[in-house]
């Protein structure tokens, strides 16, 4: 295998990692149980994880810039790191949604005993919360490719000086 490969590999691995700590953060405001935090921490894992994103694809092109030519190669280099950090996204989320629709659900089920008449009939669910990130799941690999290749192209272009 080629040298970039593997340093594209390397670069998709610590944006990974990088993933799974935003998971974790998504999971505190998940556990919270107070909706202002709840919202707070939601915003702050979408932001991070689009700023991930870009990094992985720029350090990719930083750790195989020995081995770069064009645009191109800086292209196909942090789309297959964005692959990686993409794929290890999309299972983190479904993990998470399981988690999110008990908590969620206990939420739900509290507010609607408080400030309701409580009743012993049925409780709200959102059973089908795994079944929805599950067929998000290539599109979040999809969105992390692109901008992985966005932040690529834009390291490449402008820090590495590649054309």
């Amino acid at each position: 295998m080629e040298e970039r490969y593997n340093q594209a590999i390397k670069a998709g691995v610590i944006g990974s990692v990088a993933f799974i700590i935003i998971a974790l953060i998504y999971m505190s405001a998940v556990l919270t149980e107070q909706l202002g935090a709840y919202l707070a921490l939601l915003c702050l894992a979408l932001i991070l994880a689009v700023i991930v994103a870009a990094a992985t694809g720029a350090l990719a092109v930083r750790f195989a810039r020995p081995h770069l030519n064009t645009l191109m190669d800086t292209a196909i280099v942090s789309a297959i790191a964005g692959f990686i950090a993409g794929v290890v996204l999309a299972v983190m989320q479904m993990v998470t949604s399981i988690i999110d629709s008990s908590a969620m659900t206990h939420l739900i089920n509290n507010a609607i005993n408080t400030y309701s008449t409580p009743s012993t009939y049925g409780s709200y669910s959102y059973s089908g919360s795994w079944v929805g990130q599950c067929c998000c799941a290539p599109f979040y690999v999809i969105i992390v490719i692109i901008v992985a290749v966005i932040g690529g192209a834009l390291y490449g272009a402008l820090v590495a000086k590649i054309h």
